[in-house]
């Protein structure tokens, strides 16, 4: 996973669209790509999977599952009483 290189990325997206509808002429840019070219980047620091770790993830990721499921679509119809009790005890678990 690359980390972007600044800490208000939400602040950074406001500021390439502000730029692409200022435009070219009054020192904005043409469009979103060109904006983000100058604009953003990414760390030096690069975070790897650890392979060991592959349970773990693969736990988390289907928590986020549900939780994406939950609250992103209508469709959706359960239960996430047992999901702050399951990050918990995976949280436990790893720790030892």
């Amino acid at each position: 996973m690359k980390v972007s290189r600044s800490d208000q990325t939400c602040a950074v997206g406001a500021a390439i669209f502000g730029a692409v509808a200022a435009g070219k002429a009054a020192g904005g840019f043409k469009n979103v790509a060109e904006a983000q070219k100058a604009i953003c980047g990414v760390r030096d620091l690069i975070y790897k999977p650890i392979a060991a770790n592959r349970e773990v993830y693969a736990e988390l990721y289907a928590r986020y599952q549900q939780l994406h499921d939950a609250f992103g679509t209508r469709e959706w119809k359960g239960c996430l009483s047992h999901v702050m009790k399951d990050l918990v005890a995976l949280r436990e678990r790893q720790r030892g």
